[in-house]
């Protein structure tokens, strides 16, 4: 009987038929080094069949799920776990669109929401080489970010660069604070663009993403480096207070004030 009701399923799976049309991979870089990925994937369903079983995935939570559901691969993170942490995947299917000019044709719409992170060692460090982008705080209030292009898990040439193909869009939208000190490549709609120059959305299709690299800083002004710098030892006040050398130390005081007014009075 189980084996029946598997291969009933398999065979309903097989009648459907949805095609993947497009899909953007949105990206926004945060100053802790730690990134926001929206993944908007287009499809299309057709027949009412398909349409019925889209509706049926409406709970599914699982990129596998859907990857069967539909039998399209690119359902998928396009996130390298092992370059980076992607944490909270949420799975958003949209509610179908019915097409005006077709008969039983719909559009979909999957939205994959997460985060990235670095792997972090023992001590609480960024591990070099992972999550999206690396830190260097290579002078007093400035922080240079650097894009690791290996912790995406797109298409690659031989040679190991990126390859957008017309259906896949990669958009990358660093800090609003921060100044972009190179880019390569240079995406077709900002023509002319120069650095360094102020944050923008970037964005790639239809290109070989050869020698992909992206930087930029973060300039943290003074009154802010000020501020860090008295609740940094405002915190290191209170941590060695509340530590047994810090009891000692207060007790000792409390015994010298005392014993000052004590032999001040007893003069008298």
């Amino acid at each position: 009987m189980k084996r029946l009701l598997a291969l009933l399923i398999l065979a309903s799976v097989a009648f459907a038929n949805f095609q993947f049309q497009n899909q953007e991979i949105s990206v926004k870089l945060n100053e802790d080094g730690s990134a926001t990925v929206e993944e908007s994937l287009n499809l299309v369903v057709f027949s009412q069949y398909s349409m019925q079983l889209y509706e049926t995935g409406y709970n599914k939570n699982t990129l596998s799920g859907w990857q069967e559901l539909t039998n399209i691969t690119e359902i998928k993170v396009h996130t390298s776990a092992k370059d980076a942490d992607v944490r909270g995947l949420i799975i958003r299917p949209q509610p179908l669109e019915k097409s005006l000019s077709a008969g039983d044709v719909w559009y979909a719409q999957i939205i994959l929401d997460y985060s990235v992170y670095p792997y972090y060692d023992k001590s609480g460090q960024p591990i070099n080489g992972t999550g999206l982008v690396e830190i260097d705080n290579y002078k007093p209030r400035t922080t240079r970010y650097s894009l690791n292009e290996a912790a995406f898990n797109l298409p690659r040439t031989e040679r190991g660069d990126i390859r957008l193909d017309t259906d896949t869009t990669l958009s990358i939208t660093p800090p609003a604070n921060s100044l972009i000190t190179y880019l390569n490549p240079i995406p077709r709609a900002l023509g002319s663009f120069k650095p360094p120059a102020r944050s923008r959305t970037l964005s790639w299709n239809d290109l070989t993403l050869v020698q992909f690299s992206l930087e930029y800083e973060i300039e943290e002004s003074l009154d802010k480096e000020v501020l860090q710098f008295f609740s940094g030892l405002q915190d290191s006040i209170r941590t060695s207070l509340l530590s047994t050398e810090g009891f000692a130390a207060v007790a000792i005081a409390i015994i010298l004030i005392f014993s000052y007014f004590y032999l001040k009075f007893s003069r008298r």
